[in-house]
């Protein structure tokens, strides 16, 4: 079950259209994508098109990258 929330909030991100889907998947516990610099490249993106959420996206971003330098891809 929780496999298809993040496929279909994944999914959401990649759309980036609905602002109120946005906010839902970045609310997350988990690192939005399986592949971080897909992660990296949607988040950017939804970031430059909704200020809203930039704040949110970006700490998504340092995050996975810390965690990245801490633990390896």
């Amino acid at each position: 079950m929780a496999e298809l929330y993040f496929d279909t909030t994944d999914d959401w991100l990649r759309e980036g259209t609905n602002l109120r889907r946005i906010q839902i998947a970045l609310h997350g516990e988990a690192y939005p994508f399986r592949d971080a610099n897909e992660m990296f490249r949607v988040l950017e993106g939804i970031a430059q098109r909704f200020p809203e959420v930039a704040d949110t996206c970006q700490r998504w971003i340092t995050s996975r990258h810390k965690h990245i330098l801490k633990h390896g891809p």
